[in-house]
């Protein structure tokens, strides 16, 4: 299976895939991963063990026009957005848009990172949830830096994807 994770530079697409990969973060992770990154996640659905392709795209324009060639043949695409980041919240439908070009709309997931900064949240709660209901697309919030709802999210999605298929 190959997920790609795509969104703006900084809202932590390289912690998450940090997190759920190796069980880390960093306060110090290179912002602007160049072009694309790649790692291997293993889980299990039922008595099946899945290997997942994890895509870590570039967020900075500069990249775009190469990044989208990253969304082919992929399963799934999560749009990673910073809620402490208004800026992050208006480009989620570009990138929703753009993932569309590639994948149906259910295969697109919308995650919410960094929901331990409660107090310097700019973009509400109800403002994603209607952008994600508008878009039909499930909506998860995580925190990459705590670990909290990182695999759950993860292990969520993939069992859709798997159950959508059979």
């Amino acid at each position: 299976m190959k997920i790609v994770v795509t969104g703006n530079t900084g809202v932590g697409k390289t912690a998450l895939l940090t997190r759920l990969t190796k069980d880390t973060f960093s306060e110090n992770i290179d912002l602007g991963t160049q072009t694309v990154d790649t790692a291997e996640w293993f889980c299990t659905v039922g008595k099946k063990k899945i290997k997942v392709d994890l895509w870590d795209t570039a967020g900075q324009e500069r990249f775009r026009t190469l990044t989208s060639s990253y969304y082919n043949h992929s399963d799934l695409v999560v749009i990673v957005i910073d809620p402490t980041n208004q800026q992050d919240f208006k480009e989620a439908g570009h990138w929703h848009t753009e993932a569309l070009k590639y994948v149906e709309n259910e295969q697109v997931i919308l995650c919410v990172n960094k929901i331990d900064l409660q107090g310097a949240r700019t973009v509400s709660g109800s403002d994603i949830r209607e952008f994600a209901r508008m878009h039909a697309m499930p909506v998860f919030e995580v925190s990459c830096k705590s670990g909290e709802g990182v695999e759950e999210m993860f292990q969520t999605i993939i069992e859709r994807e798997l159950e959508s298929n059979t």
